[in-house]
Order: structure tokens, then sequence, then C-alpha cells
């Protein structure tokens, strides 16, 4: 019995309902396997249960920001994946330097990308952790 190809499992972590919802539709059109919290804390819960490939991570939410959600999956050591900060705070901005300091992957600024151009950049950095 062959088993069916996995798909990737990436991990939302954003306050942004309407935003939540375009990228779980436009992900999963792509062939993932897509998860949405809405805080730092769910988050943290979900990545542990799923083990995700990918996290896109908001650093402006309630309760738990990104930065403090960030800390806490870097002291997670079962957790191994990519980290990439999702946020309209520009580079600039301290919670951007502390958020890459701590050790996220990369940055992406949401206003300047489109939805499909996010899916893309996210594929493109999962084949290369696949390498």
């Amino acid at each position: 019995m062959s088993k069916a190809k996995e798909k990737h499992k990436i991990l939302i972590i954003d306050d942004e309902k309407a935003l939540l919802e375009m990228f779980e539709t436009k992900f999963k059109k792509e062939g993932f396997a897509i998860h949405i919290e809405t805080n730092g804390l769910s988050g943290l819960t979900k990545a542990s249960k799923i083990k995700p490939d990918l996290i896109l991570l908001d650093i402006m939410m309630p309760g738990i920001d990104g930065v403090e959600t960030l800390k806490a999956f870097k002291k997670c050591t079962s957790l191994n994946t990519k980290i990439v900060i999702f946020s309209n705070l520009s580079e600039t901005s301290d919670n951007i330097k502390d958020a890459m300091e701590l050790g996220a992957d990369e940055y992406l600024l949401k206003a300047n990308f489109t939805p499909g151009e996010i899916v893309e950049h996210v594929k493109k950095l999962i084949k290369e952790e696949k390498k």
C-alpha cells in the first residue's frame, strides 16, 4: 500500500481574519495543508501538534505578540521549521530587528506582496529547505 504524497504544512499566525481566510484559500488551492491561528498562544500549541514546514508569523497581535511567540518557538527544541515574519511593520521597526536577531528566517512586508507572490515565495523556501 503506497502512502499518498504528504502535503506541506503551513501555519499562519495572524489576528486579521480576512487576511487569514484569503491566504487559507490561496494556499489550499496550491496544494498546501493550511492551519491558521489568531494569536501567539494558540499558534504555539498548534505548531507543537502539527510540526509545520513553515510558519508565517505576524508581529502585532493581541496578547502574546509575534516577537514573544518567536522567542517561545526558538526555545522549543522539537520544532525545526522556518519562521517567516509576515507584517506591515517597516524594516526599521525595533520589533522586526528583534525578530531577526531572535532567529526568524526572513521578513516579508505584507503590503509589498500579492497573495500569489507570498505563496510562490513560500514554495521556494520549502524547496530550499528540502535540499
